[in-house]
């Protein structure tokens, strides 16, 4: 039997079995040879014949094919930028960022200069590029020291011709916006309307690269992804400032714009939406913040030409925004043809019932005075200390020549005074018709039966409730050069601290009213002292040793313990509680002598 071995196989078998198995081994050299022109088989006979395996040989062919070899390289920028690498710099390839957030000169300009000429750029400027770009910008701060080094590289310091940088890839101008945001936010030297001015470029930014425009949530949540956590409120805050407020800008507060000048604003938008007037009241408003921006310019260029290098470096001037209030009110209702007083009135209203009509709009008015008024201190303002009050109430007055009063003696504390039984008419309610105002200052000469007062307490016609709660004349634990027992001295500033927040004197709109009806010969510590400014203010409270200042906008915080030692004090719990009755009845009764809101001092 012959072997069917590959190697006893001739050539055209072999041949066969390789075309039967899918693999085209063409034909041999056998078959060639003995083939002739003559038996070759015609071509429309072999196309009668298709090969049915021409499929799987089709498949082979697929499967053996290699694809052509690729560029690791192709498509990369060969003049892009390592992220995070370290480079060395002409000082002249880099440049500030176009859309620096910052805005306003670094008020450390020359400390930080100072530093940088000593001891060189020791915190290293990160760098980024766009595509395509010679020259690098700034990345997440560097503006300060990049300006300083230009300065002094210009002037001759070599040190500066070269920089060490660290070199960011380019991840957009959102992110580069938002990298600066952040530095600037770490820092705490950024401003108000600065903040404004960044958020709104990154927004237009990044709808820009993602081709859609951003919600509040949306751009809340992609600016906490960069580590800015502004929160909704804020971004409302900074989207209507940038929106309708962008003329003074540069001197908005961000308690200002959240508790008076934007909800006026809004309100006066929607009253004059209500009433067909939008657009011409929003372009009347729009002339009554470029007037008061002007003014602002002028008394900033002012305040710059009169200071010199040596001298310490003047508090900015700051926007009178109760002046604003009342202008934007009387603008739009001169347009409105309104009475200015009814503004507030016709906002209310409008507030009250979303529905309301123009017709009945236009009906509101403005509430008539009480038929009886609270009586007003008749003391000239400052003019007279309250003088400790003596047991038995004075006589009526009488004919008779009077000598001036002794000077009192400081009256003596005794902590452990037992509480007096409560007396029923002190708890009853005065009379409707009692004088309230001097309600407070019998109440007010009470406590000062108890805690020396005479130098701090001061009788003012403009306050609410007619009295100052002014800076001790000495100091807190002195009174007319007698030192005061400890513990008196801690129950004093504690009553202090009470007094002047219950007096509304932290509001600065009545810390003005203070300023502008009195006079230098008798003007207060009080108002010298917030007219010093923050640190200024800071520096006499502490030189008096009434109160530190413990809040973050600048304002003396009263402790848990201050209270507790008012309260628990006999007489002064009693007295304080009487005191704090009849203001409440005087903010009922009497609400024209309040402003709505509250504004900080600073």
């Amino acid at each position: 039997m012959p072997s069917h071995t590959p190697e006893t196989l001739t050539a055209a078998q072999r041949a066969e079995r390789l075309r039967l198995s899918g693999h085209d081994a063409g034909p041999s050299t056998t078959q060639e040879a003995s083939m002739s022109t003559d038996t070759k088989p015609a071509p429309a006979k072999a196309a009668a014949k298709p090969d049915r395996n021409e499929k799987y040989r089709e498949q082979a062919r697929a499967a053996l094919a290699l694809p052509p070899l690729r560029n690791a390289t192709e498509g990369l920028d060969p003049r892009s930028d390592m992220d995070m690498s370290f480079s060395l710099l002409s000082v002249d390839d880099v440049e500030p960022y176009e859309h620096n957030p910052r805005t306003q000169p670094n008020p450390l300009y020359d400390e930080i200069k100072a530093s940088i000429q000593a001891d060189g750029i020791t915190n290293a400027i990160t760098v980024t590029r766009r595509p395509g770009q010679e020259r690098y910008t700034t990345y997440g701060g560097g503006n300060t020291r990049l300006m300083i080094a230009k300065e002094l590289f210009k002037a001759g310091d070599q040190r500066f011709a070269r920089l060490h940088v660290i070199v960011k890839a380019w991840a957009g101008h959102a992110r580069t916006i938002a990298a600066h945001l952040a530095e600037n936010k770490m820092r705490g030297d950024i401003s108000f309307w600065e903040n404004a001015q960044g958020v709104n470029t990154f927004k237009a930014e990044l709808e820009k690269e993602r081709g859609k425009p951003l919600t509040a949530g949306e751009l809340n949540a992609e600016l906490k992804t960069m580590g800015l956590g502004f929160g909704l409120k804020v971004l409302q805050n900074f989207a209507f400032a940038v929106e309708f407020l962008s003329p003074i800008g540069p001197w908005l507060r961000a308690t200002e714009v959240n508790t008076v000048v934007r909800p006026l604003v809004g309100a006066l938008h929607q009253l004059a939406d209500r009433l067909g007037r939008r657009v011409e009241v929003q372009q009347a408003i729009q002339e009554t913040l470029r007037s008061h921006a002007d003014s602002m310019a002028v008394q900033a260029a002012a305040m710059r030409g009169q200071q010199t290098g040596h001298e310490e470096k003047a508090t900015p001037p700051t926007l009178d925004v109760p002046l604003l209030v009342q202008d934007l009110n009387a603008t739009v209702a001169t347009l409105l043809k309104l009475d200015a007083q009814a503004i507030p009135a016709m906002i209310s209203a409008l507030e009250s019932d979303a529905r309301i009509s123009a017709e009945t709009l236009r009906q509101v008015k403005v509430a008539p005075p009480a038929a009886a008024p609270m009586p007003i201190l008749h003391q000239p303002p400052l003019a007279g200390m309250l003088a400790p009050v003596p047991a038995a109430r004075a006589p009526a007055p009488s004919s008779a020549p009077t000598r001036p009063a002794a000077q009192p003696s400081v009256p003596a504390y005794v902590p452990n005074l037992p509480a007096p039984a409560p007396d029923s008419s002190l708890l009853m309610a005065e009379s409707p018709n009692a004088d309230l105002q001097g309600l407070v200052l019998e109440h007010l000469s009470n406590l000062n039966d108890v805690v020396p007062l005479q130098d701090i307490l001061c009788a003012v016609q403009t306050m609410p409730f007619g009295y100052l709660a002014d800076l001790p004349e000495q100091d807190i634990a002195h009174v007319g050069g007698q030192a005061l027992p400890e513990a008196q001295v801690v129950l004093r500033a504690a009553l202090w601290k009470v007094l002047a927040a219950l007096s509304g004197q932290y509001d600065r709109r009545i810390t003005a009213t203070i300023t502008a009806t009195i006079t230098d010969v008798n003007a207060s510590r009080w108002t010298q002292a917030v007219a010093r400014g923050p640190q200024g203010f800071e520096e006499a409270c502490l030189e008096a040793a009434t109160v530190q200042v413990q809040s973050l906008d600048g304002q003396p915080a009263i402790a848990l313990p201050d209270l507790y030692q008012v309260l628990a004090t006999p007489d002064v719990g009693l007295s304080l509680t009487r005191l704090m009755a009849v203001m409440e009845r005087i903010r009922l009764n009497h609400p024209e002598r309040f402003l709505p809101g509250w504004e900080p001092l600073f």
